[in-house]
């Protein structure tokens, strides 16, 4: 147990004996044994066809209209459905799914704080040009790397950009609003450097905490997705008030 583990394949082993092993199976989302079909997505339907009545052929149209747009976005949300992974490269799957699908929406030409390309490219040359020459060897080289990086948006950006589109829908599955995006970009930067830095430790990986972000990061992409497709915010909080698992996960705190 005190190990990265599958969140749906869980499994208690008493002791070491020389008969039989006994075994007893843990209640945890998703499948009850090995005899049943392994399903990836365990979160109820947020709506059906019959849910989205005379505006189905619009938000179908959406679809398909924007899916190249979003297409990477997707195939990110949806991998872990299809392939066993520890559990929190899930999470990271779906942040990552979060920060593209900003970037393929609202950021396409890479521009971030600037109001332009052209000012962007003309500011980061002045500041390259300014470089003082007679530094130590290859670090002119690193500063120069990293101006380019200046003005860019970053996670914790995407996150709280999209997280103000729909506020009525993420707010009771994240009540501290900018705190808990920060949180989120803390959380990614663990799993992806495993330093000690912002409280997180090796435990972490088996932690409760873990489970609770994944699965609201979860929503929290597929309601960014119903938006894509003409949903409102309020639309979408409708659908989710109906949800045993979204309210569930709304009542537990993630801290």
């Amino acid at each position: 147990m005190r190990q990265t583990t599958y969140p749906g394949s869980l499994r208690l082993s008493i002791g070491e004996r020389e008969d039989a092993p006994v075994e007893v199976d843990l209640i945890v989302p998703g499948w009850k044994g090995n005899s049943e079909p392994r399903s990836y997505h365990n979160s109820e339907i947020i709506f059906t066809f019959s849910k989205l009545g005379s505006r189905a052929e619009e938000f179908l149209r959406a679809w398909r209209e924007k899916y190249d747009v979003i297409e990477i976005a997707v195939m990110l949300f949806t991998s872990p459905y299809y392939h066993e992974a520890h559990a929190h490269i899930d999470l990271l799957m779906y942040l990552q799914a979060l920060e593209v699908l900003h970037r393929s929406l609202f950021d396409r030409d890479r521009k971030g704080y600037f109001p332009d390309r052209n000012t962007k490219k003309s500011t980061l040359q002045a500041l390259q040009a300014a470089i003082p020459a007679n530094l130590p060897e290859r670090l002119p080289e690193k500063i120069y790397k990293q101006i380019n990086w200046i003005g860019s948006l970053t996670l914790v950006d995407s996150l709280k950009y999209l997280y103000n589109l729909y506020p009525l829908s993420l707010r009771p599955l994240f009540p501290m609003c900018d705190d808990d995006m920060e949180l989120l970009k803390d959380a990614r930067n663990y799993l992806t450097h495993f330093d000690d830095r912002k409280g997180f430790k090796q435990d972490f990986l088996w932690s409760r905490q873990l489970y609770f972000l994944s699965e609201k990061t979860k929503f929290f992409i597929e309601i960014c997705l119903l938006g894509v497709i003409g949903m409102s915010d309020s639309e979408i909080a409708q659908l989710l008030h109906n949800l045993e698992h979204y309210n569930a996960l709304s009542s537990q705190t993630h801290r």
